[in-house]
């Protein structure tokens, strides 16, 4: 059990209704009295137009997002070769998901994408960036490319902030914009 706020930005797609989520994430942990953290991003079309494109069946795909989720690249090399994914798709897969770091790893992913919803995906969170850099936020921002909630029904940008001395995220969210057309609203939505 633990407490928790929410915010909701309903309604606006895009990346600057992404920055304006990351950027009032970082100000909440700011005004926490935080001094010393991050906030890590990533992107659900990474992991899931990989599997997609694979031809990974979508039962198995969470499966395997588990065990992305998990950082459990042992298993992940496991279930991909029992699963007959090629080698270079699977080391392709892995050199993206290892990314982690500034800004330099989106030049790193771009190099190594190959699947276009990747690549659309890399260049949304360059957008994120440029958008936090402008507002003097940069340094409390980081990429992990195996980032990935707990929740299915995330479909873009994902992040976590995480502070010194704690063992466990202090915040997270991300973009769900087909969540609330299951209730019979269909609007873009991230939290």
């Amino acid at each position: 059990e633990f407490y928790q706020g929410g915010v909701e930005l309903i309604g606006a797609a895009g990346t600057g209704a992404d920055a304006e989520m990351l950027a009032l994430a970082v100000e909440a942990l700011r005004q926490a009295g935080l001094t010393e953290f991050q906030v890590g991003i990533g992107h659900v079309a990474l992991t899931d137009s990989f599997l997609e494109n694979a031809g990974v069946a979508p039962e198995l795909r969470l499966e395997i997002k588990s065990l992305i989720a998990r950082k459990d690249f042992v298993g992940l090399e496991t279930r991909m070769g029992a699963l007959g994914l090629n080698d270079s798709l699977g080391r392709e897969v892995k050199s993206i998901l290892a990314l982690r770091g500034g800004r330099e790893v989106l030049q790193k992913a771009r190099s190594l994408a190959r699947i276009p919803a990747m690549v659309e995906a890399i260049e949304q969170l360059e957008e994120v960036y440029r958008s936090l850099d402008a507002l003097g936020l940069a340094a409390h921002v980081f990429f992990d490319f195996s980032l990935l909630r707990d929740l299915e029904y995330y479909t873009g940008i994902v992040f976590e902030g995480y502070a010194a001395g704690l063992g466990y995220p202090v915040g997270g969210g991300g973009r769900y914009d087909r969540l609330l057309g299951q209730f019979g609203w269909a609007v873009p939505a991230i939290g």
